[in-house]
């Protein structure tokens, strides 16, 4: 056959390489006159492939189905999952017999094999080159390896198909993400890098922000880092860096160098973490964005630079705005429990419930104080309040310390006000973002006055805390400063064994001859059996009333009646209280019906003249 000396274009179907003679189909020519420089048209590589139903140039396609795609494949038309290349030349050793890498296989390789032959690692003659399957011997393998590939040039391998390198930059921020001024390492972006055609290495990257706050700007942005996606603690890839301002300071530009390697047709999950400044204010709002213009990124094995125009999407990639929020928290009494009559010596008395609501709060709020104010009148003092417990719920918050201070008068002088600071261990009373506490003051009423009212109450300097970081939060009050007053009552306390009562069920409470009662509704139980009282009575319910469906009070002159029923009252308005609650005679007997509701956690006030 005659050679020219004339090159002709090669496209990714059929290849015109170096070679002595055209040749069609399979060649497996073994000795053969060759002159370098000549032309040879590679017709055998869109043959096997057609062979195959595959087109190689399908960057995420198999065609020899070893499980490598073409675009990463170094022998694109021979199995060779290992894709052992010992030269690095970008052929595998499976489809490269080109030893002497002049491009085209032929005497001279024929020459180098045949020294090698028969020999194995470790020998001096072994060539690692020539052993087509890397299996450590020269042996009729690899000299058929040899024949299969001479007069062709090594390959296909990806480095001859071009593949379209692309690069798509996507937002995987979601709306309404927030981070909090004056802290550190928080998400303001989150992107999504797709490679296609082969592994693309970013080796430079723009990231823009864009803040929108009347009290800061993009200097108050700092320490950048780019990661990993790891609920935002993965591997670091770039960072700490500070963007560099522009327009103004309201925009500016972090860029990074050395950044990430994308896979083909997968998805990199970026995360952009920076430091804020306190500077930011609530309703401030960070946006990140890529622009196109600002990446700079080559395929990994190809070399190959990604233009522009195979970036997507084009101009920029843009992340919603997340907002900054502060960490918050806002104070309120509550309105339960009621207004109520106390008996003095009452103990672990409900006498304020704290609302501490952190559902607006971009952080965990800890509290570490709560200074209690104190509203006293008449014969009612400070000092009658003792053994004050906070609880939220069931569980008990432990008070590291306790003190009072009544200003410039004794707390044991009637009428004087007061302020009782409780000390909390960091940690012991969390209110978490997101979420409320209430906290119930609970304290023992003291016997020392009879008469008059006192009022606790948690005002606008009541609540000390600290943020996730220990620096101060200042929180806001809404409602009343103070809660519901009480009115003190002297009276005696019974405590005795009773019949459970649910519904419909008739009880009567008796007198243990002293001037004034109480008799306590717990748990779904009363106490007692019958009580005697005269003309002027007080009757009041302490607790949550307001289950009951209605109450029914009778009087009769002996205690196992008949009764004569004089009042009955539904509702919210149990919790009123009734006076001067009598009947015909001075020693009338008391029957109390209720009907409905849940009785637990209810307490019946009387409080009489007993008259002999």
């Amino acid at each position: 056959m005659t050679a020219t000396n004339t090159k002709t274009s090669v496209d990714t179907h059929t290849k015109t390489l170096i070679g002595s003679l055209a040749l069609i189909g399979v060649v497996s020519v073994v000795s053969i006159g060759f002159t370098l420089g000549s032309s040879l048209t590679y017709a055998a590589v869109s043959t096997a492939a057609a062979k195959n139903n595959c087109d190689m140039t399908v960057a995420d396609g198999d065609c020899d189905k070893d499980k490598v795609v073409n675009s990463q494949d170094n022998c694109i038309l021979k199995k060779n999952k290992k894709q052992k290349d010992t030269n690095g030349d970008g052929y595998g050793n499976m489809c490269d017999a080109d030893y002497d890498n002049n491009g085209a296989v032929g005497g001279s390789d024929w020459g180098i094999i045949a020294r090698a032959y028969k020999s194995r690692r470790g020998s001096p003659k072994y060539n690692i080159d020539v052993d087509c399957n890397t299996n450590g011997v020269i042996n009729n393998y690899d000299r058929k390896c040899f024949r299969k590939n001479y007069g062709k040039r090594p390959g296909p391998s990806y480095v001859d198909i071009n593949f379209s390198t692309t690069l798509e930059v996507l937002s995987n921020m979601s709306q309404g993400n927030n981070v909090v001024a004056g802290m550190d390492n928080q998400l303001v972006g989150r992107m999504l890098f797709k490679a296609g055609g082969e592994h693309i290495y970013i080796n430079k990257i723009g990231w823009t922000f864009e803040v929108d706050s009347e009290t800061a700007d993009v200097t108050d942005i700092t320490n950048v880092i780019i990661k990993g996606y790891m609920t935002n603690t993965g591997e670091i890839f770039a960072g700490p860096i500070d963007p560099t301002p522009t327009s103004g300071n309201s925009s500016g530009t972090a860029t990074t160098t050395d950044n990430f390697d994308v896979g083909p047709q997968s998805i990199h999950d970026i995360a952009i973490s920076a430091d804020l400044s306190n500077d930011f204010s609530p309703g401030d709002t960070i946006t990140l964005l890529v622009y196109t213009s600002g990446i700079d990124a080559v395929g990994n094995k190809s070399g190959k630079q990604v233009t522009i125009d195979n970036i997507s999407p084009s101009g920029a990639s843009y992340n919603p705005p997340v907002n900054v929020r502060t960490t918050s928290l806002n104070v309120s009494n509550s309105t339960i429990p009621a207004a109520q009559t106390v008996i003095s010596g009452t103990q672990d008395f409900e006498s304020l419930n704290i609302i501490l609501d952190a559902t607006g709060s971009a952080g965990d709020v800890r509290v570490t104080k709560l200074a209690i104010d104190h509203e006293h009148t008449d014969d009612s003092f400070p000092n009658m309040l003792s053994g004050f417990q906070l609880l939220v719920g069931t569980t008990t918050i432990p008070i590291y310390s306790e003190s009072i201070n009544c200003g410039s008068m004794s707390c044991n002088t009637p009428g004087a006000n007061a302020v009782v600071l409780f000390s909390i261990r960091a940690g012991d009373l969390t209110i978490q973002k997101g979420t409320s506490k209430t906290v119930t003051v609970l304290t023992n009423v003291g016997t020392g006055a009879t008469a008059g009212t006192f009022t606790l109450g948690c005002g606008s300097d009541c609540v000390y805390a600290i943020d996730e970081d220990a620096a101060l939060v200042s929180p806001t009050h809404t409602g009343s400063q103070m809660g519901r007053t009480m009115t003190l009552l002297g009276g005696t306390i019974i405590t005795q064994t009773g019949q459970g009562l649910n519904t419909d069920v008739l009880e009567t409470i008796s007198s243990n001859g002293t001037n004034d009662a109480i008799v306590a509704l717990k748990n779904g139980r009363w106490f007692g059996d019958s009580f005697q009282f005269s003309n002027d009575t007080f009757l009041s319910f302490q607790g949550d009333c307001s289950q009951l469906d209605h109450a029914t009070l009778g009087l009769s002159y002996a205690p196992g009646g008949p009764f004569t029923d004089f009042a009955s009252l539904g509702g919210p308005s149990l919790c009123e209280t009734l006076t001067d609650v009598h009947g015909a005679g001075p020693e009338p007997y008391l029957r109390i019906t209720l009907q409905g509701g849940t009785f637990e956690d209810l307490t019946v006030i009387f409080n009489s003249t007993y008259i002999n």
